[in-house]
């Protein structure tokens, strides 16, 4: 077994940064376009930083091109931006760094709303647009959680596969993560029966949600891509992660992962923590 590794974002002190921010009331060209430029520029920094010291995964923040899926971001903003990746794709690509993107909470497909599904639809349309237009290969992927309950969790299992299937270009990218709330990785095993979608899991969420799952079912899941994995630990409140993953938790990680040990599979393991390379590059060791 390969273990591969990486960080998310950003740096831990977000001295290079790929989530830079601006407020609505301030959403115009220059300022998109500004902040757009300078997210770019730090992924270039940060994927040399990652050649350098034995990364291969790294996330764009979701905020690499602020309110893109907004109903008010201009459509010439979206060509010129376009043309923008386009031209730097070569750039991008050379590192042969799996990028991946992770929307917010608010991402939720199986709404009894419309209106959150339809801008949850927006918002994954705009995530496959980065990676489309830097034509990442078919393991850069958009994980999103299936969503909430909402008294009735069959129904809203049915209702994500339903709007999911409204969507199918969508489901070229998506992968599906088990969550510490609603959806263990068994629900998520199910879901992925009837759709296809490969499963992300989660060791953290696993850990306060907990299901009985085969790990080969998960693995084959990925079909014809690298399986991906988050590890963390607990924070000092509830669902809070810590600032390092807890030695005990990679050792636990580990045990589930034994039955892969003698195979020659390749897996991405992602450590969700606020210290991001500092805690990848202690990771990377217990790897080794």
């Amino acid at each position: 077994m390969i273990i591969r590794t990486g960080f998310f974002c950003s740096t831990w002190d977000n001295g290079l940064t790929t989530n830079r921010k601006i407020k609505f009331q301030n959403l115009s060209h220059k300022r998109v376009i500004e902040t757009f430029l300078r997210n770019l520029n730090d992924l270039k920094l940060i994927l040399e930083f990652c050649k350098n010291n034995g990364f291969e995964v790294f996330r764009i923040g979701s905020n690499f091109v602020p309110f893109f899926s907004h109903k008010d971001f201009k459509d010439e903003w979206r060509y010129e931006i376009e043309d923008i990746l386009k031209s730097e794709r070569k750039n991008i690509t050379k590192y042969n760094v799996r990028l991946t993107m992770h929307p917010g909470q608010f991402v939720v497909l199986n709404s009894p709303d419309p209106k959150v599904v339809s801008e949850s639809v927006r918002e994954i349309e705009y995530h496959s647009f980065i990676l489309d237009s830097l034509e990442a290969d078919q393991n850069s992927i958009i994980i999103i959680h299936i969503g909430g309950k909402y008294q009735d969790k069959q129904q809203s299992i049915e209702r994500f596969i339903k709007n999911l299937e409204k969507n199918v270009s969508l489901k070229r990218r998506i992968a599906i993560e088990n969550d510490d709330k609603s959806f263990s990785v068994n629900d998520v095993l199910q879901i992925s029966k009837f759709t296809g979608l490969p499963v992300v899991f989660d060791y953290y969420h696993h850990l306060i949600n907990p299901s009985e799952f085969d790990l080969h079912d998960l693995i084959k899941t990925w079909v014809n891509k690298i399986p991906k994995f988050h590890i963390s630990s607990a924070g000092k409140r509830k669902y809070e992660h810590s600032d390092y993953l807890d030695r005990k938790d990679f050792d636990g990680f580990k045990k589930l992962m034994f039955p892969l040990l003698n195979t020659d599979i390749v897996i991405d393991v992602m450590p969700e923590v606020k210290m991001k390379e500092k805690a990848a590059l202690i990771f990377l060791e217990w790897i080794k």
